[in-house]
């Protein structure tokens, strides 16, 4: 159901949104809609009152955004580099959609994220079919870390009326993981990201992650 303080403006973040994406690429004329497996399954819905997901091509990504978590102050989004010929059921049956549903269920739980300490850690369950070297195990647990609100280049941080935190989702290794937890910050990982030029987007890839971890450990701060 949608929260209260948010059903009189849901139509003008809608919009925000909308534009915001629209400035980026191409969003599919369909939603990706989970609504009915949340019910089914006992999950909370969004604040709109559905769960349902975008999918926007730009002429080099493709971004997998929520649909639906304005009423908390967010929608996050994960960019996949030449991803944007993707196909609607392979996007369902990729593993970055189902971190996605993940990181969007957490967030719903918590009622948003903590915008004025971005980045941040989003620990989220474990999906099948992510890259193994991005598990992390902590003690008879596992999953994957997501840094939320990485700062990316030339694009705002919020809806043109500021209302909305537009939340970057970068699902990030067990050493960036274990970094942050003993630095209590996440701007090295950040940083030692974006001087390597990848900034926000996922990166998969068992070689190139290991160039990020080694990177990493030879940074002083």
């Amino acid at each position: 159901m949608t929260h209260p303080a948010f059903r009189g403006s849901e139509s003008q973040a809608n919009t925000q949104v909308n534009a915001y994406f629209d400035a980026l690429g191409r969003s599919d004329a369909e939603f990706l809609d989970t609504t009915n497996e949340a019910v089914a399954h006992g999950a909370a819905l969004f604040p709109s009152g559905a769960n349902r997901f975008r999918a926007v091509r730009t002429p080099q990504s493709l971004i997998l955004a929520t649909e639906g978590l304005a009423g908390h102050g967010v929608e996050l989004y994960l960019e996949i580099m030449h991803g944007h010929g993707w196909m609607y059921e392979q996007i369902k049956l990729n593993w970055q959609y189902r971190v996605l549903q993940e990181a969007a269920g957490a967030v719903n739980l918590l009622g948003g994220l903590p915008v004025e300490n971005f980045p941040v850690v989003l620990p989220v369950a474990a999906v099948n079919a992510a890259p193994m070297q991005l598990y992390f195990q902590e003690g008879g647990a596992g999953g994957l870390a997501l840094l939320a609100g990485m700062a990316v280049p030339g694009r705002p941080a919020t809806t043109a009326d500021g209302t909305v935190t537009m939340v970057a989702l970068t699902p990030i290794t067990p050493a960036e993981y274990r970094r942050v937890q003993d630095s209590g910050s996440a701007e090295a990982v950040a940083a030692n990201r974006a001087e390597m030029g990848f900034h926000h987007v996922v990166v998969d890839s068992a070689e190139v992650t290991g160039m990020i971890d080694e990177r990493l450990a030879q940074r002083p701060d």
